[in-house]
């Protein structure tokens, strides 16, 4: 979808690459079905297409991390893995990317 076209290739080239196994591979393609939807939702409640793009982009993180660790997709989350996510994961991966 539109929220898929603002993503940057090498993002895109690095979330393939930690990704192991069919289950990782499926769970992924699922919470990106769900992004999708929900970057659908965010334009016909009629938010712009930056404001949809910013937010749905920030799920990709934790869709990548659920996918790679625990071939799970974004409907499976927990706040365990959330948490996990959020202090763990993303400060290591998130460290040699811009101040934004």
């Amino acid at each position: 979808g539109d929220w898929q076209d603002a993503w940057d290739d090498d993002t895109v080239d690095d979330l393939g690459d930690e990704l192991d196994g069919d289950e990782a591979m499926d769970a992924f393609a699922a919470s990106g079905d769900l992004i999708a939807q929900f970057h659908d939702y965010l334009l016909e409640m009629g938010k712009s297409e930056g404001t949809a793009r910013i937010r749905t982009r920030a799920l990709n993180i934790y869709a990548d991390f659920l996918a790679s660790y625990y071939a799970r997709s974004l409907a499976e989350g927990d706040y365990a893995t959330l948490d996990e996510c959020l202090f763990y994961y993303y400060p290591r991966r998130g460290m040699n990317t811009s101040a934004r």
